[in-house]
């Protein structure tokens, strides 16, 4: 294994995420539609880790046709997860109409997106740069709720986006624990893992409070 810290955080990461989703696929009822779409998040999520695991792990270098496959299919998995970030965005905040647009906007840019990783560049900044609008997109959805609804799981949940966006400052600027035992790399997954916690804690919270507000 080329990347152990990485390789486990990355499959600690997909084992997590595939266990949200499964809880939020189990419980869903007839206010099920943004446990639905919360639970996708968390599945392309664990794709995107899974592969970025044996990527990391196992399949390092670039130059050969496998390694290079396989790090395009985590990036795209990651624009599947920005693609979700939108639709619950606008699910959150939004009225019919402008949710209409907001998801067809969201396809587009998915749609470019994927064009940009298969033709042109399968650099993790291209994902992250994809994924950052979305995030803060979501994250004015839970301020949003946060402001009509002043619970503590929705600021929880907002802390959680907030963690997402500093573990990839601290990503980007190099900053891990040990540079070979845990790098920044690592580092990122288990912050990243935390905020997840924190998310899905506020999942409830946030569909019982879009559900009062609709019905």
């Amino acid at each position: 294994m080329t990347e152990p810290d990485v390789a486990i955080t990355d499959f600690a990461l997909a084992i997590e995420c595939l266990v949200f989703s499964w809880v939020l696929l189990r419980k869903m009822g007839p206010i099920g539609t943004i446990q639905r779409l919360f639970a996708l998040l968390f599945f392309t999520i664990a794709v995107g880790a899974l592969l970025g695991g044996i990527s990391h792990g196992f399949l390092l270098s670039g130059d050969t046709l496998e390694s290079r496959i396989m790090w395009s299919a985590t990036l795209l998995a990651l624009g599947l997860t920005s693609l979700v970030s939108w639709h619950i965005g606008a699910e959150i905040q939004m009225t019919q109409a402008w949710r209409k647009a907001t998801k067809s906007g969201a396809i587009v840019l998915f749609i470019l997106y994927s064009l940009g990783v298969v033709c042109v560049t399968q650099t993790f900044e291209l994902a992250v740069l994809n994924l950052a609008p979305a995030l803060l997109f979501l994250l004015f959805g839970y301020i949003a709720v946060y402001r009509q609804h002043a619970d503590m799981s929705v600021l929880i949940g907002i802390a959680g986006i907030l963690l997402i966006f500093a573990a990839s400052v601290l990503q980007q600027l190099g900053i891990g624990i040990h540079p070979v035992y845990f790098t920044h790399n690592a580092v990122y997954h288990v912050l990243q893992g935390l905020a997840f916690f924190m998310i899905f804690n506020s999942i409830a919270t946030i569909s019982n409070r879009l559900h009062d507000k609709t019905g």
